[in-house]
């Protein structure tokens, strides 16, 4: 219901448009030829056809904005419920509209009733620490996947979250309680507040907006939250910092919540009665899923872009079969050529003449405009390298290459003093995982050594940030930038990381060349990992776009100087 409620609003706020591109339809091909316009107002509205459907695509106002840099979930967007460490998790409602992803220990209580399940052909994937005891109502899908995928999902999470904290507020509370509208600025809303407690809350805005709430205590809610203006489920990410013991979330009766909670810092969930429609990550924390909770799923960007095309071809299908039309004379009576439009005695006999001739034409330029449209379209990919592609608690020698979506991303190990040393593929729990030093007595990175990644140049692309595990209290990463290879001597620092999970962005200036890590603190016996670094991609889409234009160009001179195409 949510795709139809915000197709139907985009609609409404652009009547005058829609109004357009039905007047347009009918003068091309009413049924009734007394309806129809002219040649040259058929050509207009044809084309007119074409550049409002390339419009849908390129800007569905229908499809979400895409995703700000830093704040992608990935692969963990596959699942409506992550449950990672070990904690425990009790589950008794449902249904879970998608997949689930239960491991690193996790302890899982299972119990019937109130309607506990997966639907949407969900899956339960977990890995082999889990303990998943007892069934629900409905029994579920079991699937077991590496523990890889498990650390892969938390390290997203964790890096997600490292960076949404990182971001300045554009709105900032203290408590909201009461009945409150936040507005969104056409971008990234970065909204900071302690906590929120059965509030009303309205997020009004529009497609663009994404809205990023970093909570630093929790949530409390037996209210419904509203969206309005086209707010997708999909752009909002609460970002959920509370430690220790907390119910970071939790719900009860009358709640309906949107968007994706996230929370890597212990906290725990307590739903009763969860109406959510989004997403929920937890990694660290106990949660309870119990009392008839239930997570429908979020439409994915690309969803309405479907939807629309889909109702178009079954308007179209409609038309044609209370038209009796078939689908080539529905075409046919679309078509209209440019060339034919030279004098008036040559657009008569063009009118005459079969317009099934021309609907190639039609074709080719809807094609080529949708081809522009898709071309415009393309999102950059972020993605992230957790340095375990290789193997894991091995020897990687003294220079390793990780690959990841195509893309590859070499790491080297040095002495600060001078010299290679090997790399280490570490994995020692949630918080000590990443890339160190093999001949360090923990495998860690310590001040006389450090890790240096040669910053890949194809595809083009984009090194956003350095993320760290294992650091302890008292000791801290520091993060260079450099151009030459093997030595810490005349590098730049970009910034020292103090806290587990903390990173540090890569200016844009700093793309070519050398980044670089070590412990940073002289003298000292403490040690840290490269834990991840996130790498955006930005995919090549303009093929289609110009193969689409030039068979459009091709055709069209062809008609324009092949005069056996225009009727005698």
């Amino acid at each position: 219901m949510q795709i139809f409620t915000h197709f139907t609003q985009r609609m409404n706020s652009m009547a005058t448009l829609r109004q357009f591109l039905y007047g347009s339809v009918a003068l091309v091909g009413a049924p009734d030829k007394s309806l129809r316009g002219s040649l040259v107002q058929r050509t207009t509205a044809t084309c007119a056809i074409v550049v409002l459907s390339a419009v849908v695509v390129a800007f569905p106002g229908a499809a979400q904005a895409a995703t700000p840099a830093g704040l992608d979930l990935g692969t963990d967007n596959n699942y409506a419920f992550i449950d990672l460490g070990a904690t425990t998790l009790g589950w008794n409602s449902g249904p879970i509209a998608g997949n689930v992803l239960f491991g690193l220990g996790l302890h899982a209580n299972l119990s019937g009733g109130n309607n506990g399940g997966l639907t949407n052909g969900g899956v339960l994937f977990h890995d082999s620490s889990a303990i998943i005891s007892g069934s629900l109502q409905n029994p579920v899908t079991e699937t077991l996947v590496p523990t890889t995928t498990t650390q892969d999902a938390a390290t997203i999470a964790q890096n997600v979250s490292s960076f949404a904290s990182s971001l300045a507020a554009t709105q900032t509370f203290t408590t909201i309680n009461n009945t409150t509208t936040i507005a969104g600025n056409g971008g990234l809303n970065v909204i900071d507040v302690a906590n929120i407690q059965n509030a009303k809350l309205t997020l009004s805005g529009t497609a663009n907006d994404f809205f990023l709430f970093n909570v630093s205590n929790a949530i409390s809610t037996n209210q419904p939250m509203t969206l309005s203006g086209g707010v997708s489920p999909s752009n909002i990410l609460f970002n959920l910092t509370g430690t220790g013991t907390v119910a970071v979330f939790q719900t009860s009766g009358g709640d309906v919540s949107f968007g994706t909670y996230l929370a890597t810092n212990g906290g725990g969930f307590q739903f009763s009665n969860l109406n959510l429609t989004g997403r929920l990550i937890n990694i660290g924390g106990n949660v309870q899923f119990v009392s008839g909770s239930m997570i429908p799923a979020v439409p994915e960007p690309t969803t309405l872009v479907f939807l629309v095309a889909g109702l178009l071809v079954l308007g179209a299908t409609r038309w044609c079969k209370v038209s009796n039309w078939s689908t080539a004379s529905f075409l046919a009576h679309l078509s209209v050529t440019w060339p034919s439009i030279k004098t008036t005695t040559t657009s008569q006999r063009n009118e005459r003449s079969k317009p099934m001739k021309h609907k190639l034409i039609t074709i080719i330029m809807a094609l080529a405009a949708i081809g522009v449209a898709l071309a415009t379209q393309a999102n950059a990919a972020n993605i992230t390298f957790n340095f375990l592609e290789n193997g894991t608690n091995i020897d990687l020698g003294p220079s390793s290459t990780f690959t990841e979506s195509g893309i590859s991303l070499t790491a080297s190990g040095f002495l600060t003093a001078g010299g290679a040393t090997d790399l280490f593929a570490k994995n020692g729990g949630p918080v000590d995982i990443g890339l160190g030093i093999n001949n360090e007595s923990a495998h860690e990175i310590n001040n006389s050594t450090f890790i240096q990644l040669t910053l890949p140049t194809v595809p083009p692309s984009t090194f956003n940030m350095v993320v760290a595990a294992s650091v302890q209290s008292g000791s801290n990463a520091k993060v260079y930038f450099t151009t030459t290879p093997g030595t810490l001597a005349g590098a730049t620092l970009l910034g020292t990381i103090t806290t587990n999970f903390g990173s540090v962005s890569i200016p844009a200036g700093d793309q070519t060349g050398f980044i670089d890590m070590t412990e940073g603190l002289a003298g000292s016996t403490a040690d840290v990992l490269l834990n991840s670094v996130t790498v955006t991609v930005v995919p090549e889409s303009g093929t289609v776009a110009f193969l689409a234009l030039g068979a459009g160009m091709l055709l069209t001179l062809r008609r324009r100087f092949s005069g056996a195409l225009l009727p005698r």
